[in-house]
């Protein structure tokens, strides 16, 4: 079994228990926003690959739908944890922790009034930048057919007709109706094994990688389902019946550091999820797409930002050794 792994581990990098963000007027008009220009995006481009069969099962009209809900508050803010989790990995920081008193502390309230727009202004950018292709994502999943036709009653109602012809002793139809752009669950499978193949190149590299979990194509909320990958493992048996199995650890801010494993079985058509431990509150995992976010260098705190020449990279590597050293059992 060929395995591919960086160094973020969730009881290591996952922040704990910070305030509620208490967005402004002004924060949520920010996304609600995004989210409108994003629904205009996604159906310029569904219309562009489906052209007038981009409207025939509603994938439209569910775009609309999606864009009319209003975001809660907690989704964004388990987001920007995520978020806030990979630029931590990759900047060789540690996330900061509330330290005992909650914000009646000193220290603790200096480190949130810089935390939190830190926190709002990555969900923002992730959600600008993704929520689009996040809505594309579920409008094809749920309501592009994968055929346009019925080919296997099709295909019978013509050898009927043409057996009760009398002009042939023996009939067989065979049809090839296949879409131009492949349609529902065939391009779902599509773009995720091309996120897998992604995923693979970033861990080989030793980076943590943002995805999104798409679970439920009606129910879900765009571009807020954001969980980091952190480990893939892919079995021998890889490519033997043209089927890819692999097996991949994510840390998600809803379930804090426990460690989660997703087990995808991918055909030319579907995607199958097991999750360990399984969440008994949401639906499977459907597919995952990778999030698309440019670096930006987290907020300093402590002795990082007061002696900032010093190699804290290497520091936070000889450490990162160390507490994987002990932890190894759990990894």
């Amino acid at each position: 079994m060929s395995g591919y792994s960086c160094r973020f581990r969730p009881w290591l990098d996952d922040p704990g228990v910070w305030p509620d963000w208490d967005l402004d007027p002004a924060d949520h008009k920010v996304f609600a926003k995004a989210l409108v220009e994003g629904a205009t995006l996604a159906a310029e481009r569904l219309t562009n690959l489906y052209g007038a069969q981009a409207d025939t099962f509603g994938a439209l009209g569910l775009i609309e739908t999606l864009a009319a809900e209003a975001l809660p508050e907690q989704d964004l803010r388990r987001a920007a944890l995520a978020i806030a989790a990979c630029d931590h990995h990759a900047a060789r920081l540690g996330l900061p922790r509330m330290s005992a008193g909650g914000l009646t502390s000193t220290t603790n309230r200096m480190r949130w009034e810089r935390l939190r727009p830190y926190l709002i202004d990555r969900a923002t950018a992730a959600f600008r930048e993704n929520v689009a292709e996040a809505l594309l994502w579920r409008a094809i999943f749920g309501r592009i057919a994968d055929n346009w036709v019925p080919q296997a009653q099709l295909g019978r109602a013509l050898q009927q007709e043409l057996s009760a012809s009398g002009l042939f002793s023996n009939v067989e139809v065979t049809l090839e109706l296949n879409p131009p752009v492949a349609g529902g669950g065939r391009w779902i499978a599509m773009q995720t094994k091309g996120a897998l193949a992604e995923i693979r190149c970033r861990l080989k590299a030793r980076e943590a990688c943002l995805v999104e979990l798409i679970r439920d194509a009606e129910t879900d909320r765009p571009a807020v389902n954001l969980v980091v990958v952190y480990r893939l493992e892919e079995e021998l048996d890889l490519g033997r019946d043209g089927v890819v199995r692999v097996r991949l650890w994510v840390y998600d801010p809803r379930r804090g550091d426990v460690p989660i494993s997703l087990r995808l079985t991918l055909t030319d058509d579907r995607v199958q999820t097991v999750e360990m431990p399984a969440d008994e509150e949401l639906p499977s995992v459907k597919a995952l797409r990778l999030v698309s976010l440019d670096r930006v260098e987290p907020p300093l705190f402590g002795w990082r930002r007061r002696l900032p020449r010093l190699p804290w990279g290497f520091f936070w590597w000889l450490k990162r050794l160390w507490l994987l050293f002990r932890s190894r059992r759990r990894a």
